[in-house]
């Protein structure tokens, strides 16, 4: 399949709608993302980012709000501000277009009602909240092997009601069972939080997805910090037996591009083929592919997958949330998207 697939943006009906901002919260947004400009400006945001770790240690221990509204009700949701990873829901600078809209939009349009996803890397449980409230029937497996973080998953489904529909998993999928570390490098977002063998800040389980006694995923959804490759070896008997849809972050290493490749390879060798996805915008007519950070602004705005290889990769964009399709499963996805004649 080498042509461009487009669908239309599902309409989502979660929000996300912070309440109270405590004061690390406001201080984040101002020493790291905050227009304030002169040299004065420069040096003060310099010496805030410095002294934040402190700040987030000392000033961390209140709690912020958010809404989280659904057409079946409103939760009010009390949130831990150390996990910088809130942000999605307070940080307009770079969120206003809303999170990651190109993995809401795959998931809604491709997860069966009562099927099974699995969320590899759900930190807080942005997208768990979000499928398990618009599916009851759905099964819904989270993994999050950092200790804080899984209290955060776990705290946001409880308040959310959604508790009985959500397996949580506190450790990390790889590629055998055993134990490791999770550490975060900058020691403050925990988005960055990657599995070490070497030392790291807290001690964790890992185990093979294939010898889990669980149902088979129909989607996979992963964002483990460069863990992607370990945790689909640890998973072949289950790419085999179901072909799920994968999505997976992954991000430009100029540094060791063959070892950033690996993980295209490996799937390439299981049947499966890659898409990079994409806003089709046609102002006046005329079609535009643009990042899928841009919020759709029209009802015309459609999504699209645009193919590619391990050969093109380099010139997709360096942050991308991949999203792969099994050979066998591209008529069931043709269902849903359909080829972009220009």
């Amino acid at each position: 399949m080498n042509g461009i697939l487009i669908a239309n943006f599902p309409k989502l009906s979660c929000q996300f709608t912070p309440r109270r901002l405590p004061f690390v919260c406001r201080y984040y947004l101002f020493a790291f993302w905050s227009n304030a400009g002169g040299r004065g400006g420069i040096w003060l945001r310099r010496i805030l980012k410095m002294i934040f770790p402190l700040v987030r240690s000392l000033g961390g221990f209140s709690r912020g709000e958010f809404e989280f509204r659904t057409p079946a009700r409103t939760s009010v949701i009390r949130f831990n501000p150390r996990n910088l990873e809130y942000s999605q829901i307070y940080n307009e600078r770079i969120f206003k277009n809303g999170y990651e809209i190109e993995v809401s939009a795959l998931l809604d349009l491709l997860l069966p009602e009562s099927g099974v996803f699995y969320d590899i890397g759900s930190n807080w449980g942005y997208h768990v909240l979000m499928t398990a409230s618009r599916r009851p029937r759905l099964n819904v497996h989270a993994f999050e092997p950092a200790p804080e973080t899984f209290q955060d998953l776990t705290g946001c489904l409880q308040q959310a009601g959604l508790a009985q529909s959500v397996t949580c998993h506190n450790f990390a999928l790889s590629s055998c069972d055993g134990t490791a570390f999770i550490r975060v490098p900058d020691h403050i977002n925990s988005g960055s939080a990657e599995v070490s063998t070497a030392g790291g800040d807290a001690p964790i389980t890992t185990r093979r997805l294939d010898a889990l006694d669980l149902p088979k995923p129909d989607v996979i959804k992963m964002d483990v910090e460069n863990h992607e490759l370990e945790v689909l070896k640890g998973a072949v008997e289950t790419l085999r037996s179901k072909q799920p849809y994968i999505i997976f972050e992954n991000k430009l290493n100029l540094a060791d591009l063959a070892k950033m490749l690996e993980i295209f390879e490996f799937l390439a060798v299981q049947g499966y083929r890659f898409f990079c996805p994409a806003v089709l915008r046609d102002p006046g007519g005329r079609n535009f592919l643009l990042p899928c950070n841009w919020l759709p602004s029209a009802d015309s705005d459609r999504l699209a997958l645009v193919p590619f290889t391990t050969l093109t990769r380099l010139i997709c964009p360096p942050e991308l949330n991949v999203f792969a399709c099994h050979e066998s499963r591209l008529p069931e996805l043709m269902e849903t998207f359909q080829a972009w004649k220009e």
